[in-house]
């Protein structure tokens, strides 16, 4: 729901609850929300307010984004530093209030400390918390340890606890395809299996017998051990839970054993993971921004707190143009057969973002970012040929909610996808209990973040194009799909797929210099296969293509006249001659109404006797074309 005007309607929360609103993306819920502060502030309703956000380390983060916006909209706002163990004094310091308004700027890692447990931080007591976007990294905390950790734990007095982890992780060394309780294909091709030992079964074994002083030997031994309390901030809060689910006899999946087998054969050794929520306490009134809010998740996330919906509406259907020759495959990145394939997607990406006029911005896999990644030097090799400067690029979960892309044409070239180990170890902080639950929320959370991925470019109110290589598998309320229409022909599933667009552009070319095709010229330049005979007759043939290519009025960046002088056609180095049947070769060209008498032309050129066919316009002149292509 809207205002008359346009604007978003809704109010800064004065009540101690969490307020969950969600609204649809790009109705500005973050910039209204920081200047209803401003204006509160002014008028004295408000002094101090913590802003959290994912992260704020780098000058393109939300916390830079809200940083300049409290600026310009007259606000003190400070960013505060990270925790650091050694330095507590230097973190607590800088929670303290001034006596003017002022709003302090938070990752979400900073808010266990400040509402997870009681201590000294809560003098920070603000009078509002606003959360942008959803905080689940800050609240969930996975930790992994492994056998070797688990020895240290030991030696550091761990006790029998230590000792019957290590045993567990031990089994699973000699005998990886033992008791397992989940079995997860640990990549797309399912040759590598990712498998765990949870729930009652694993909690059975781990509890018979522990006394409390087994329990706080192995505690104490955790308070020393630097590299788990790295991960996990509060062991008292963790032992406490790991003795619940032990103790209770529950099928919790909060603890348990994971590693990984590739035919029977261990590779990657056993750990001992874990997953716990810190529920925070004693908040103060929350507004949460989240446009894709499932109000079960975030009473999940808030145990302890009295959590309400607002509802404002979603986006509508997004329009999304499938692309499936744009389809990049992390699994492929290393091959050198798919060179090819990056080849030409780099090239119908810049030329989308030349001729469109438009912005673009690309999304992809992480890995596809890395410099010097195959796909990096792909792109990097067509922007040079082409002259088009390469888009942005951005890795499909970073930057969450920001609106740095509004207004660009979103091309997605790979397909967000949370792991599968997703449902089975973060989300059983928030579910211990029920698998379903946890598999439900997994859906929920993947189609989230894939419409999250699709709105970079706010379509909903720009009206940007949406195009991906991949299909979003979101229900029809949620996108509805058509073709893109790609300016490169491709074939797909081809060991050789650009040769048909090569084919094109030099047929295209060949009719603007001769007024036809000789069958020779295309044997030639490598784009079929061609039985010259013996003696000088391809050597012939290729003085005659030069010739003819210099004597046309061919642009100087045509692919032939570009072959003239590197001796290869620039955009197509990596195609590889047609040596089937003609039918292809026949397609293309009917696709230009060129066709042939059948026969080989056999005259005389350069004290040589030669023959080719010549492909000629229906009221073209095939000896006019040879005469052209083979003067003298």
């Amino acid at each position: 729901m809207t205002s008359p005007m346009g604007t978003l309607d809704f109010d800064l929360p004065t009540t101690y609850e969490v307020q969950v609103l969600r609204a649809p993306t790009g109705s500005k819920k973050s910039r209204l929300s920081r200047e209803k502060i401003a204006q509160a502030f002014k008028s004295g309703a408000l002094k101090r307010v913590i802003w959290a956000v994912h992260s704020t380390l780098k000058n393109d983060s939300l916390a830079f984004e809200a940083s300049q916006h409290f600026k310009e909209v007259g606000v003190d706002a400070v960013t505060l530093a990270a925790w650091d163990d050694t330095k507590p004094r230097k973190y607590h310091a800088q929670l303290a209030w001034p006596q003017t308004p002022q709003v302090k700027i938070v990752s979400f890692a900073h808010l266990p400390f400040i509402y997870g447990r009681s201590q000294t931080l809560r003098k920070l007591d603000a009078e509002l918390l606003v959360i942008d976007e959803l905080p689940m990294t800050g609240l969930v905390h996975p930790a992994r340890m492994s056998i070797k950790e688990m020895g240290q734990i030991a030696s550091c007095g761990g006790g029998p606890l230590a000792l019957r982890l290590i045993g567990l992780m031990s089994k699973r060394l000699d005998q990886p395809d033992s008791a397992f309780t989940e079995d997860l294909a640990a990549d797309p091709r399912g040759i590598t299996r990712r498998r765990y030992f949870t729930g009652k079964d694993f909690l059975q074994s781990v509890g018979n017998g522990l006394t409390d002083a087994d329990w706080d030997a192995f505690g104490q031994a955790l308070d020393g051990f630097k590299p788990f309390t790295d991960q996990m901030w509060f062991t008292s809060e963790w032992l406490a839970a790991f003795r619940a689910d032990v103790e209770a006899g529950q099928d919790s999946g909060r603890f348990g054993l994971t590693w990984a087998v590739r035919n029977g054969v261990l590779t990657e050794p056993p750990v001992f993971y874990s997953s716990t929520l810190t529920p925070l306490a004693d908040l103060p009134p929350t507004l949460v921004l989240d446009a894709y809010a499932d109000p079960g998740l975030y009473q999940a996330l808030f145990p302890n707190q009295q959590v309400r919906l607002i509802d404002r509406g979603r986006n509508p259907p997004l329009q999304i143009e499938l692309a499936p020759e744009l389809k990049l495959y992390r699994l492929h990145m290393g091959r050198e057969s798919a060179n090819c394939h990056r080849r030409h997607i780099a090239e119908e990406i810049l030329l989308l973002h030349r001729d469109s006029g438009l912005k673009v911005v690309l999304l992809v896999d992480k890995a596809f970012r890395k410099s010097g990644s195959p796909w990096q030097l792909a792109l990097t090799e067509a922007s040079r040929h082409l002259g088009i400067p390469v888009p942005p690029a951005l890795h499909h979960f970073a930057g969450r909610g920001k609106n740095e892309f509004d207004g660009h044409l979103v091309v997605a070239l790979s397909l967000a996808a949370l792991p599968n180990s997703h449902h089975v170890i973060d989300l059983a902080a928030l579910y211990p209990y029920s698998p379903a639950r946890r598999k439900a929320m997994h859906r929920a959370l993947m189609r989230a973040e894939r419409l999250q991925m699709y709105n970079r470019g706010r379509q909903p109110t720009s009206g940007q194009r949406i195009i991906s290589a991949f299909d979003p598998e979101l229900p029809k309320h949620q996108c509805i799909t058509s073709l893109y229409k790609p300016a490169l022909p491709f074939t797909k599933q081809s060991d050789n797929p650009r040769w048909e667009h090569a084919m094109q552009v030099v047929t295209r070319e060949l009719v603007t210099a001769l007024g036809g095709v000789p069958r020779a010229f295309l044997g030639v330049l490598g784009l079929i296969r061609v039985n010259f005979g013996k003696g000088e007759k391809a050597a012939a043939h290729s003085q005659a293509l030069r010739a003819a290519v210099r004597a046309s009025t061919l642009q100087p960046d045509s692919q032939l006249a570009q072959w003239l002088h590197l001796d290869y056609l620039p955009s197509f180095r990596d195609v590889k001659p047609y040596r089937k049947k003609d039918g292809r070769v026949t397609d293309v060209l009917n696709g230009f109404h060129l066709a042939t008498s059948g026969y080989q032309h056999d005259f005389p050129y350069q004290q040589e006797r030669i023959k080719t066919q010549i492909w000629v316009p229906a009221d073209g002149d095939e000896l006019a074309v040879l005469r052209r292509a083979y003067p003298g």
